[in-house]
């Protein structure tokens, strides 16, 4: 069984941690930053690594809150086989 995310995340509502032992979202950023090369580095990537990140932490919270559809109730909605 396959689970697929249904819902596109929005950045405009970031996780939030709740924990202060846990990294705050500008220190995760600059953690992403810091890991990317300076060479070839442009907004366009920067954004899509930020992107990324926060498609990864909602989907995360989706399944955590049970809001996921297996394959088969996605085939069902949209009446395929």
């Amino acid at each position: 069984m396959q689970l697929t995310h249904h819902r596109r995340p929005s950045m405009a509502n970031p996780v939030k941690h709740k924990s202060s032992a846990e990294p705050t979202l500008k220190a995760e950023a600059k953690a992403i930053i810091d890991r990317l090369p300076d060479k070839g580095l442009d907004w366009d990537r920067l954004a899509y690594h930020m992107s990324v990140r926060s498609d990864i932490e909602a989907g995360l919270a989706d399944s955590k809150a049970g809001r996921m559809y297996t394959t088969e109730q996605i085939r069902a909605m949209f009446n395929l086989p």
